[in-house]
């Protein structure tokens, strides 16, 4: 299952994250420890931190991001790491939100 889980996936267990109840966080926090071991986590990340309607998932995106992005830089091939760089300044710019804008200065950093 965690193979094929795009960013809508990504973001409906970040939104787990968020409910009153301790099993459904529980839950989401094992599936997400299993997910972000791979790659594919930080591609999915930068698109929720990119374009998510909701401030809340994408804020909770460049919190996780942050902690993967150095853990998965080096097995990016180099247009992956410049398109991120390049993602990156662009959503700073843009982002509206300060907590989020802070968010992502912290990536960048």
């Amino acid at each position: 299952m965690l193979e094929t889980l795009d960013s809508n996936g990504l973001a409906q267990i970040l939104a787990q994250l968020q409910q009153p109840d301790t099993n459904i966080i529980k839950q989401a926090t094992a599936l997400l420890k299993q997910y972000f071991k791979t790659v594919k986590a930080l591609e999915n990340l930068l698109i929720l931190m990119a374009g998510h309607a909701d401030q809340v998932i994408r804020q909770l995106a460049t919190v996780y991001l942050r902690k993967l992005i150095v853990k998965h830089w080096m097995l990016l091939n180099t247009d992956d790491q410049i398109k991120t760089k390049m993602l990156l300044l662009e959503r700073f710019i843009a982002e509206p939100i300060p907590v989020v804008k802070k968010n992502i200065a912290d990536v960048i950093g």
